[in-house]
């Protein structure tokens, strides 16, 4: 998650964690109808809630499943029916939750690049940005850019000016002093809302790329999301090579996948004192 740890995405986890400013109802989210998932062995998606939380060590979240109809402002959602696709929902509650629709029986790819996103998604620098609608969370980007930047930075439009007002009056000195901090480093001078929130996407295909330890689908779910660009190359010589030039963030991907750190965490060789421990216990 470290591209949305950069100092823009810890302004905004300051922000969340100083007023959770779009804190919403349960109700919001229709989540009367929905199963909270408890780690432990009862489902697969349940084993694999509890595997990451513990090899990851992640902070725990809430993390729900719908079964069933619902709706999100007045809005008919989808059924949890075989072979439905998993989709996620990050739901902004006093404490950041997550949502997945969908079929969720198998242990899949599929589940484990989804659950990685939400583990990221729920994060608090991220939280905001992958929770509110896009234009509400761009307003919140640029009201505390004009609000707590260096003068000039930005400047808060006559329609934000009630959200700006609002913070300076809510987030403690503190957290203002901390937010000016942040926003005068050299590291957030050109850090746009676009940049900020393809950062917090990233920090989502990342941890599910861990989880899944399938590249080649998280090639996929990675290229669906930028257009022009055909994933059938990725099945042509040099075609990976190509698509890496063109989308930054499958180049990132391709980086961590041939990392040793990566390899370390996701595969540990044996080693010839287990071996000899191994082979002493045979018959």
């Amino acid at each position: 998650t470290g591209h949305s740890r950069e100092p823009a995405g810890e302004a905004l986890s300051v922000l969340w964690q100083g007023t959770p400013m779009s804190a919403k109802a349960p109700a919001h989210y229709g989540m009367s109808g929905l199963e909270r998932v408890v780690p432990g062995p009862t489902t697969a998606l349940a084993r694999l809630y509890d595997v990451a939380l513990r090899l990851l060590d992640t902070p725990r979240f809430a993390l729900f499943h719908r079964r069933g109809a619902g709706k999100i402002k007045g809005k008919e959602i989808g059924l949890d029916d075989e072979g439905e696709p998993l989709a996620l929902t990050v739901a902004l509650l006093t404490a950041p939750a997550a949502i997945l629709s969908g079929d969720a029986r198998e242990d899949s790819s599929e589940m484990r690049w989804i659950l990685g996103q939400a583990l990221s998604c729920v994060l608090p620098q991220n939280a905001l940005l992958l929770g509110l609608p896009l234009e509400e969370a761009k307003s919140v980007w640029e009201v505390i850019v004009g609000a707590f930047g260096p003068p000039g930075r930005g400047k808060v439009d006559r329609k934000d000016a009630m959200l700006a007002e609002t913070l300076w009056q809510t987030l403690s000195p503190r957290a203002q002093r901390r937010l000016k901090e942040l926003l005068s480093t050299p590291e957030t001078e050109g850090a746009t809302f676009d940049l900020v929130l393809e950062r917090a996407k990233q920090s989502g295909r990342r941890v599910g790329m861990f989880l899944s330890g399938d590249f080649a689908h998280a090639a996929k779910m990675t290229l669906a999301e930028h257009s022009g660009v055909d994933a059938e190359d990725l099945t042509r010589p040099g075609g990976l090579e190509r698509l890496c030039a063109k989308v930054p963030a499958l180049a990132d991907l391709c980086r961590l996948a041939v990392r040793p750190e990566y390899a370390d965490a996701r595969w540990h060789l044996p080693t010839p004192a287990s071996q000899r421990l191994s082979a002493g216990k045979l018959p």
